[in-house]
């Protein structure tokens, strides 16, 4: 458990020495990339990742162009673009990112390929802290945060009896965006929490002062679809300090892991800010 305790937030940053056209959105192929990677080490890990059913203690996100996802208006395609710089991020918790890491360090020069392109990486920032680490985000005086969301996003929703079709929800209900990030948490966390406890209380103490969110569909590779959202949403967080501190908190963890189903892949990518009047 003390090895899960420690999250690692790599950003790759790399050019290309020919153009590249590739799907709007990009999650998947950074995703495949970074398995790839990870085969090059150690082929079993890779392929349990691939296929785990449970938690997945890594995500990543979408192709990025000066710190900002890639995510074109409808019925467009990604152009990269030789010569350009750009960057993608990684979350892993554990000791997954020395695995990666160790990769990269065995690699000759301009043999990561992205389509018919040769990927040169110029440079890995990697930030490491463990979960008590993880500081909260700012909230303005009356307790308001605004959530981003940069990629499409959609949550899980139970249903009363187990049925072949997922059900999604495309609206980010305060207990739907905490209970995504809190279980993610309570997965990997030494300092587990109380689900439901916690849940009841955002219920009581947490709503939505303004929004503005459009629905967007995606491939996501394999002929599949997944019809999300994106926007951003003001919440207000009211209650006792400590769990505000703590709802804050997981705010801050899903900017490194994402929310919603498919985090893993870049789906769900988030940006906290302080609301400006």
């Amino acid at each position: 458990m003390a090895d899960t305790m420690f999250l690692t937030y790599t950003v790759f940053r790399f050019i290309l020495n020919k153009d590249v056209i590739l799907p709007r959105f990009t999650g998947g192929i950074v995703l495949s990339l970074v398995l790839n990677l990870i085969s090059i080490v150690d082929e079993e890990l890779a392929r349990k990742l691939h296929e785990s059913k449970a938690v997945k203690p890594y995500s990543v996100s979408p192709f990025m162009s000066g710190g900002r996802v890639i995510f074109p208006p409808k019925s467009s395609f990604t152009h990269l673009y030789a010569g350009r710089m750009y960057s993608f991020r990684a979350c892993f918790i554990g000791g997954l990112a020395r695995t990666i890491l160790e990769a990269f360090s065995i690699l000759p020069e301009g043999s990561v390929k992205l389509m018919n392109a040769d990927m040169y990486i110029s440079e890995v920032e990697v930030k490491s802290l463990s979960f008590r680490e993880i500081k909260p985000v700012e909230a303005s005086g009356e307790g308001d945060v605004k959530v981003v969301f940069l990629t499409p996003t959609r949550f899980a929703v139970r249903r009363s009896k187990p049925m072949r079709k997922p059900k999604f929800s495309l609206f980010p209900a305060p207990e739907r965006l905490f209970h995504s990030i809190v279980h993610h948490w309570n997965s990997f966390a030494g300092d587990r929490v109380s689900e439901q406890k916690f849940i009841d209380w955002v219920i009581d103490n947490v709503y939505e002062v303004d929004y503005h969110t459009r629905s967007c569909s995606v491939d996501i590779g394999k002929g599949r679809k997944a019809v999300g959202f994106t926007g951003y949403v003001i919440y207000r967080i009211e209650g006792s300090k400590s769990k505000r501190d703590f709802a804050l908190k997981l705010l801050r963890y899903a900017e490194y892991v994402n929310v919603g189903n498919a985090k893993s892949m870049g789906l769900g990518v988030v940006r906290i800010e302080k609301p400006v009047k």
